[in-house]
């Protein structure tokens, strides 16, 4: 049924989540029971369940409510079903149906090949294979009767022509002209990103694994809750990832975020597929931010230890010189079963694929000041490692033309903007809006002293939230607060709730907690209120 003039003015809009739910159950009930004629029924109900001003009675509202489609119900009602409550239950079967179908495919085993087919191939490849040999022999055959006409002065002059070229490649190679000049020309241009020329990977080597170290922290010490940390997802919260010990927040949330910003968008049937293939992409998103170039980065493979991390970093594989994004997926997919093991070394596989895909150069000069590190002496991330996994944050807090950090996985709002918003408090000064674009995902990243957490939709309605406060209308939405350091708390529910556009008789009370004034600093909720539902976190 098309939406009635006005619907969107209707007070139910600017209601709690809880009072919504409860006056579209008694309306679909209502509705039901009138189409069936339960007239008794549908009496006894009103006297218990009293109409008032909030009490929904247009079948339109009930529709944009459960976002039941016009076609929808006019296929439906041909086919006999009238009531919207029937209808919700028929879509609901109907998915179900599919689902299951779904499963069935993706469990049925694969038919064998028939032993004639079989048979058929081996002897259609054999022929195939004789028909070459054949031909490869007279060939041969014929170059024989080619060089055996040749003379003898004829190989001396192909002799002294090696030589000499030979010679000439020699003197070519000294003067820095020849081939090995251009790979040292490489070489340097690349700075210490380059290095091995094995297909297969090379080592990190002692060197690098010390420059590496210096970079990373002050002690091995505080790489002890690093290095038995892998991205393992929580039981309860399919999304959630589990952070073990303090100390890597950084790093942890900060691909939490990515992961929320991809895991809402569209259905999946089996869960843990969906999570590898969120978290494939969060990485390789986040990789492709600190390196836009796929020539020069680097994924780690190995295991290291906090007793001696020197020696297990000098040992990892490095796998590089990728020639498009795709590849990087494609090696970094089988990498995962590892980097995903609870408390492997997948955290820190990650951390130094980040590092080595900078480069040591470029690390340096975001740490600053001589004796500053990426992770603090207590062990925590600091702000500036935050801000080189968040990509197009890292260049500058207040720049108006980031572009996308990878562009073929982006998916949302459009090719413009941060994948997720960053809000930090800076020694103590509230945090406030900047002026760079709004993310293309409805994801926050807070980011207060030592603690980080994440703040984000699960439907991105951010452009009807707009559109109705620009209408005038006050309207709520629900939102979720995630932090993998505190995972056994799970996660926490708000309800926002936007103002009306220019209205100047209504003031939110503000809050004094950093997470009131980060939740205020974003534009769409800059006047509006919160409600945490009794259940605020410390922060």
């Amino acid at each position: 049924m098309p939406a009635k003039k006005g619907i969107e003015d209707a007070p139910v809009y600017s209601m709690a989540h809880e009072r919504q739910v409860e006056l579209l159950s008694e309306a679909l009930l209502r509705e039901y029971m009138h189409k069936r004629k339960f007239t008794e029924t549908l009496r006894v109900f009103d006297e218990e369940n009293p109409r008032g001003s909030d009490t929904i009675t247009s079948r339109a509202l009930m529709s944009d409510l459960m976002a039941l489609k016009p076609e929808t119900q006019k296929s439906m009602k041909n086919d006999g079903v009238e009531t919207i409550m029937e209808m919700l239950c028929c879509l609901r079967v109907q998915r179900r149906m599919e689902v299951e179908e779904l499963k069935r495919r993706a469990s049925a085993e694969v038919p064998s090949t028939p032993e004639k087919t079989k048979a058929k191939k081996a002897k259609k490849a054999k022929k195939k294979k004789d028909k070459q040999k054949s031909l490869s022999k007279e060939s041969s055959d014929k170059q024989s009767n080619r060089e055996k006409g040749r003379g003898v002065s004829e190989f001396h002059k192909f002799l002294e022509s090696s030589g000499s070229s030979s010679d000439g490649a020699s003197s070519r190679a000294e003067d820095g002209d020849g081939p090995g000049s251009v790979a040292g020309k490489e070489t340097n241009l690349a700075g210490d990103r380059l290095w091995g020329d094995d297909e297969g990977g090379s080592q990190i080597g002692g060197k690098l694994a010390v420059s590496l170290l210096t970079a990373l922290c002050s002690s091995a010490s505080s790489l002890k809750n690093y290095t038995e940390q892998g991205f393992s997802f929580d039981q309860d919260l399919e999304y959630a990832l589990v952070q073990w010990k303090r100390g890597p927040d950084g790093i942890i949330t900060v691909v939490q975020a990515f992961v929320c910003a991809f895991f809402f968008k569209g259905s999946f049937v089996d869960v843990q597929r969906h999570q590898r293939h969120c978290l494939l992409r969060s990485l390789t998103t986040i990789l492709c931010g600190v390196q836009p170039s796929p020539h020069l980065i680097c994924l780690v493979d190995g295991s290291v230890t906090a007793d001696k991390p020197e020696v297990g970093i000098a040992n990892m594989t490095v796998l590089r010189k990728f020639t498009t994004t795709q590849e990087i997926e494609d090696t970094l997919c089988p990498l995962l079963e590892k980097w995903m093991q609870p408390k492997g070394s997948g955290l820190m596989c990650f951390l130094l694929s980040v590092m080595l895909s900078a480069g040591i150069e470029a690390i340096t000069s975001l740490i600053g000041s001589q004796g500053s590190r990426l992770i603090d002496s207590e062990g925590r991330c600091t702000v500036e490692l935050v801000r080189l996994l968040l990509s197009d944050e890292s260049t500058t807090s207040t720049a108006l033309d980031d572009d996308d950090v990878l562009g073929e996985l982006s998916i949302g709002m459009g090719p413009s903007g941060p994948v997720c918003g960053y809000i930090v408090s800076d020694h103590g000064v509230p945090p406030s809006g900047d002026n760079r674009p709004p993310p293309r995902h409805p994801v926050w990243l807070l980011h207060h002293g030592d603690r980080l957490a994440v703040l984000f939709l699960k439907r991105d309605n951010r452009r009807q939230l707009e559109q109705r406060k620009g209408a005038g209308v006050t309207i709520s939405t629900d939102a979720f607060f995630y932090s993998p350091a505190t995972h056994g708390q799970g996660e926490i529910f708000l309800t926002l709730t936007t103002r009306r556009t220019g209205d100047a008789n209504q003031h939110s009370e503000r809050s004094d907690s950093f997470l009131g004034n980060a939740i205020h600093s974003i534009t769409l909720w800059s006047d509006g209120d919160i409600d945490w539902n009794g259940s605020e976190p410390s922060f």
